[in-house]
């Protein structure tokens, strides 16, 4: 192999890594909105009383995705994804489903 083809391959090496380094970057930021949507999502329910109901019943959450989904496709697939977004971060009941936007690295 001659030292151009040697040093193209470096490069394309060093693209694939950047490209991959903005693809996780876009993905964790996506994965942070879509949990502040989630905590905002709950919030809603707290402020409108509706928290207690699916504090001890999780399987509205269900219910409610599939309505939105049925109904009003749009807000449904936002409910979805940041469901997915917020079961990564384990939502407990006794917070309210509130979950952190972020891992906590270990020190």
């Amino acid at each position: 192999m001659s030292s151009d083809g040697k040093n193209e391959k470096q490069d394309l090496d060093a693209a694939f890594g950047n490209i991959q380094d903005g693809v996780t970057g876009m993905l964790s930021g996506v994965g942070i909105f879509a949990r502040y949507l989630w905590n905002m999502q709950m919030r809603l329910l707290q402020s409108i009383g509706l928290m207690r109901f699916f504090r001890t019943n999780w399987w509205l959450f269900l219910v409610l995705g599939c309505l939105l989904l049925a109904f009003v496709l749009p807000l449904g697939t936002v409910f979805v994804v940041t469901a997915f977004a917020a079961g990564k971060m384990d939502p407990k009941a006794e917070n309210d489903f509130i979950v952190p936007l972020r891992r906590k690295l270990p020190v």
